[in-house]
């Protein structure tokens, strides 16, 4: 574990290292556009005075600190390169105290970190199983609301069939009722005519006892 931060900060610091001796030789031996290199290092700006006798400088953008003022910006950039190298250089020996502590708290954490690790697992595979619960229960749920939407579906279909016994018991009643309602006009008829018939027989009775009552006189 101890060689493998120790590894990893190293690696890292060389490379920042060799990017910055990069920009610095090509700064010195490779004739670039020096402005434009200044133009794209972060945390400097670089100005220059007008005048007869203009100069070139850099300030750091944390701290505020200027570096070497020149007619030229070549010794500015080689100063500004310097510096970004020192501070490199000095962050590399800043981690490279802090590694012991680092390790030895890793070493201190790793039981912990083994124990959460083992409670996570224990975690995951409770929730796995509730969740295959769920599923079953999903699963179960479901084949209900189609056994229930099956047993719907028959009673819609009983229902329907009850409204067509309704519709057409309810046209019988109709005709049922239309027959009443000729069959009292008939006895009504009928009644009247009993009526008619018995005016005619008592009449007659009584014509007959006028004769009667005639002969015998």
């Amino acid at each position: 574990m101890k060689t493998t931060i120790g590894k990893v900060l190293a690696v890292a610091t060389s490379v920042a290292s060799l990017m910055f001796l990069g920009f610095v030789s090509v700064a010195v031996f490779g004739g670039a556009n020096w402005e434009r290199q200044a133009k794209g290092l972060e945390g400097y700006t670089f100005s220059r005075t007008e005048g007869e006798n203009p100069q070139w400088t850099a300030t750091e953008h944390v701290g505020g600190q200027t570096f070497t003022q020149s007619k030229v910006i070549e010794p500015v950039l080689d100063a500004v390169y310097s510096d970004m190298i020192s501070d490199l250089t000095e962050e590399q020996r800043t981690y490279t105290e802090q590694i012991p502590a680092l390790e030895q708290e890793l070493a201190q954490m790793k039981p912990a970190i083994e124990a959460d690790l083992a409670a996570l697992q224990a975690a995951v595979d409770d929730f796995q199983q509730r969740l295959d619960a769920r599923r079953s229960e999903v699963q179960a749920n479901a084949e209900a609301v189609e056994q229930a939407a099956a047993e719907v579906q028959r009673v819609e279909d009983l229902i329907e069939s009850r409204r067509e016994d309704v519709e057409r018991l309810s046209a019988q009643v109709g005709q049922i009722r239309d027959d009443r309602f000729r069959i009292e006009q008939i006895q009504r008829q009928l009644r009247d005519l009993i009526k008619q018939i018995d005016g005619s027989l008592q009449r007659a009775s009584q014509r007959q006892e006028q004769l009667k009552s005639v002969l015998e006189g």
